[in-house]
């Protein structure tokens, strides 16, 4: 390498955390803090006046008439203490009509967000077995949803920097194109990471914008990898395809950015949300 020249390597492990829900089931408000005060600890719990976290592992009886002992699962709030309190209540097959609620447990809830820092949460402490499948409650774009699965997951990569010269140099011995001469580079540059929502959800732990305003990076979702390529201009619209099909636009502005996304040959679609790491 000629004098001058400079090559910046950095290795990084991300940890976030995919809350699994279904988006097609009933929304239960626009956000947990209004969930939350509805259902305070009830004297006499009744189907209205607590959650229903759905059904339970097992009923307490065989079901007769269209009742079935024990099937529904309940919770209420006490926010002094950010307790919770469990109930089993006999339930139809439908889970329309519920009665009987008995008090079986009581544990606590953590408000928080998920490890992508944007995306609000709440965590149930008791054990999973006591009280149903779900696991908590997640807030996405103005609904709260009963979260029924979860996972830790990480993400590696390596993002190699080389200055002007050092690309130069290395262009020249490969017989490709020298570095553009640039009087200023992409505002955005950098490294971002994106969820997103809709007919599909998922995370971009990372994704990439170059000098140049070039995207590129990687998702994934309960059920698949994809890769992401587009640009960003300078005013901050982007534009970028999944190697699986799907389209996404928005704006970036400042740190922050914002969009929609859809399969041009299916009724899929959604809106992302990102941020910039560094």
């Amino acid at each position: 390498m000629p004098a001058g020249a400079k090559l910046r390597r950095e290795k990084w492990t991300a940890r976030y955390t995919t809350d699994y829900y279904l988006e097609s089931a009933s929304v239960l408000q626009d956000s947990l803090s209004t969930l939350i005060s509805l259902y305070p600890n009830p004297t006499s719990p009744t189907a209205a006046n607590t959650l229903s976290l759905g059904l339970a592992f097992t009923t307490t009886g065989s079901c007769i008439n269209n009742v079935c002992p024990g099937s529904n699962m309940r919770v209420s709030f006490d926010t002094a203490t950010q307790s919770a309190r469990y109930y089993r209540c006999d339930a139809s097959n439908t889970q329309t009509n519920v009665s009987n609620c008995q008090t079986i447990s009581t544990g606590s809830y953590t408000l928080g967000t998920s490890n992508d820092g944007l995306t609000p949460h709440m965590r149930f402490s008791a054990p999973i077995g006591l009280i149903s499948p779900v696991r908590g409650l997640v807030e996405r774009n103005g609904k709260v949803y009963l979260i029924n699965g979860s996972s830790n997951k990480f993400s590696a990569g390596t993002v190699t920097r080389m200055n002007r010269i050092a690309y130069n140099a290395l262009a020249a011995a490969l017989g490709i194109s020298p570095a553009p001469t640039l009087t200023t580079v992409s505002p955005f540059m950098g490294i971002w990471q994106a969820n997103y929502t809709g007919s599909e959800t998922g995370d971009c732990p990372w994704l990439l914008i170059d000098a140049l305003g070039n995207f590129g990076g990687q998702c994934t979702s309960a059920t698949r990898i994809f890769t992401l390529f587009g640009t960003a201009s300078d005013q901050g619209i982007t534009s970028m395809t999944a190697s699986s099909g799907e389209q996404f636009s928005g704006n970036l502005v400042g740190t922050s950015a914002f969009g929609v996304w859809n399969h041009p040959s299916s009724s899929a679609s959604g809106r992302w949300t990102a941020t910039a790491r560094h």
